[in-house]
């Protein structure tokens, strides 16, 4: 099978549209929807890419810190692991912060945790062949906004807009052990500290079990 380009993808939205060479769309325009495109792939299916396209960094922690750092290129984290032993840490929600109080522990320690992640994709040829097609359909989409009347085509636009980052931010990580591997340790809980995290900031917080005797 061919190789479907950058190029290749944005003939297709054009041979749609019905406009071979910029008049009523722009090539700018043209540019901007087939990254709105891209946006709206990489949230719809990140699930379906996470078996195959996931990234691990090993990210230190800093002496007198209770968090790390996130991969600069990384747009949904997946899990955290101790990278030692591969043990799973917990990811807290919300609700259940009460339970825990930060890590403070001192010490500095170097390729401290295992951070799995999906990183951003800003280049048509970043995503699987499958799925550049998806990327053109979504850009026409897009596009025939500008020939709709305004509240209707805002409205579409939002409602679409709307069902891409429910898609994206409902479910924010993944343990799923077919994914990563069927190890023992990668289902265990740490019994050590931390023993769980949570993202907020650009930054991984470490936490331990709130010891109430303190």
């Amino acid at each position: 099978m061919a190789i479907i380009t950058d190029a290749n993808v944005t003939s297709f939205i054009r041979s749609l549209i019905g406009e071979e060479e910029a008049k009523h769309w722009t090539d700018e325009e043209i540019t901007l929807y087939k990254q709105f495109g891209m946006v709206a792939v990489n949230s719809k299916y990140w699930y379906l890419l996470a078996p195959t396209e996931a990234k691990v960094a090993a990210t230190s922690l800093a002496a007198n810190t209770a968090s790390v750092s996130l991969p600069t290129d990384s747009a949904k984290i997946l899990r955290v692991e101790v990278a030692e032993n591969r043990r799973l840490l917990r990811k807290i929600e919300p609700d259940e912060l009460w339970k825990y109080s930060l890590y403070d522990d001192g010490a500095a320690v170097e390729n401290y945790l295992n951070v799995w992640y999906l990183e951003y994709y800003d280049t048509v040829t970043d995503f699987p062949e499958t799925l550049r097609p998806l990327i053109a359909l979504e850009a026409v989409m897009f596009a025939f906004s500008k020939d709709k009347g305004i509240t209707a085509g805002i409205r579409d636009m939002h409602a679409r807009f709307e069902e891409i980052a429910t898609t994206f931010l409902s479910t924010d990580s993944m343990y799923e052990p077919t994914i990563f591997g069927d190890d023992e340790l990668e289902r265990q809980y740490t019994e050590s500290n931390p023993c769980a995290w949570s993202f907020r900031d650009g930054s991984i917080y470490l936490y331990k079990a709130y010891d109430e005797s303190n």
